[in-house]
């Protein structure tokens, strides 16, 4: 396998064992996601509950209107532009999808969104949350970040045209990020 080739995008990793950043709130900024209106108190709930949805779809709003948005697969990560669909382990989440309005942009909407996912995930058992983004994109870094994600791995497309990791962090979060996503771990 070629060793050279060309960085596209990174994988970032949160573990409930980390911290989340404190992060100042938002005043008048809510976050949901898309089956919440459909929990139930403890008088008119159903004997067991539904399953999460396999896609839940999460967003940010002021007022009726929605600010932000973004989505979390429970069972699969698919991702087309890296030619790449997996199945999760049935702990591990994959967040994508994301955005946010134009006049809304740098201020804090999408590492808050963020925070406030994995802290529902966590809460509905999730012990390894995966995000990406494509080399270059430095708002999304950034949000990544301040949310309380590391680095993990870079993706690189080798000469041959398959894709590799090389390895950020220590390895036994590459390692964990080359088994979810099926991709191998090279050395530079």
């Amino acid at each position: 396998m070629s060793q050279s080739g060309s960085p596209i995008g990174l994988f970032y990793l949160w573990r409930p064992d980390e911290p989340l950043p404190s992060l100042p709130r938002l005043p008048g900024v809510r976050f949901s996601h898309d089956d919440a209106e459909h929990d139930h108190d403890d008088e008119t709930a159903p004997e067991q509950a539904a399953p999460p949805p396999a896609v839940r779809s999460y967003g940010a709003g002021v007022g009726r209107r929605t600010i932000a948005l973004g989505e979390v697969s429970r069972e699969r990560a698919s991702i087309g532009e890296l030619g790449i669909d997996v199945a999760l382990p049935a702990d591990h989440r994959y967040l994508w999808g994301f955005e946010t309005l134009r006049d809304w942009r740098g201020r804090g909407v999408y590492p808050r969104l963020l925070q406030a996912i994995l802290r529902q995930e966590q809460e509905d058992g999730a012990t390894h949350c995966w995000i990406g983004h494509d080399v270059g994109n430095d708002a999304s870094e950034r949000g990544m970040l301040r949310a309380g994600f590391t680095a993990v791995a870079r993706v690189d497309r080798l000469n041959d045209g398959t894709l590799a990791l090389i390895s950020l962090a220590d390895d036994e979060r590459a390692t964990r990020c080359a088994h979810v996503f099926q991709l191998p771990l090279i050395s530079t």
